[in-house]
């Protein structure tokens, strides 16, 4: 499905974006965030895709890498794609769902937020990872974004749930990365440095929580 443009030219955005490499910002402990343009640069169509949020949700890392690899994306095409490989470097380093300050980045938004909610940060936004998506976000405007997420729910949902079979699954799984995902972590979130539990392997598909 072709994006709708959107009502802000894209020669409108910062002239850092320029380059087509763009550091938003650093995580807790100081790795960067940085976002890539594959495809046309001049088009108004803009697509924004995240490989990670919880760090040992890893597999949209290698779909990233992937489409960065791909010769199908044409910059001579109606869309510019940018990517992110992860936003939560700190987990993905260590293998961890949360960030190195032991919160749930995916909580931490202030839409919804909650004091209450299980590792959701001190306050809306109090995490750097996500203030830097945020700021992005904001300044490039994408008509589309898409998240990858592991294990669960199934972020594709058909018109009927019962349409959604194991088969299928495994078949997007494999499609998609090539490899089987691995389960989250499950344990209450700690500070990083931590162990990393043992992940037990799993043949889910993409998910949303």
């Amino acid at each position: 499905m072709t994006p709708t443009p959107t009502p802000t030219p894209t020669s409108s955005l910062p002239p850092e974006f320029a380059s087509g490499v763009v550091t938003l910002g650093t995580s807790v402990q100081g790795r960067k965030i940085v976002a890539r343009r594959q495809g046309n640069p001049n088009d108004k169509k803009v697509m924004l895709v995240i490989g990670q949020m919880h760090g040992n949700e890893r597999k949209g890392v290698d779909v990233v890498k992937r489409l960065r690899t791909a010769a199908a994306i044409d910059p001579a095409g109606d869309t510019q794609l940018w990517t992110i490989r992860s936003m939560n470097p700190d987990g993905f380093k260590h293998n961890r769902r949360y960030n190195a300050r032991g919160v749930d980045l995916n909580r931490n938004y202030p839409t919804g937020w909650r004091r209450s909610t299980l590792a959701a940060g001190k306050k809306p936004s109090s995490e750097p990872e996500v203030r830097a998506i945020m700021s992005f976000a904001s300044k490039l405007r994408p008509d589309a974004m898409l998240m990858f997420h592991q294990n669960w729910m199934l972020t594709i949902e058909l018109p009927s749930s019962r349409l959604i079979t194991a088969t299928k699954v495994r078949r997007y799984a494999r499609a998609v990365t090539g490899m089987l995902a691995t389960l989250p972590d499950t344990n209450p979130p700690t500070f990083l440095p931590s162990p990393t539990p043992t992940a037990t392997p799993s043949v889910t598909g993409i998910s949303r929580r």
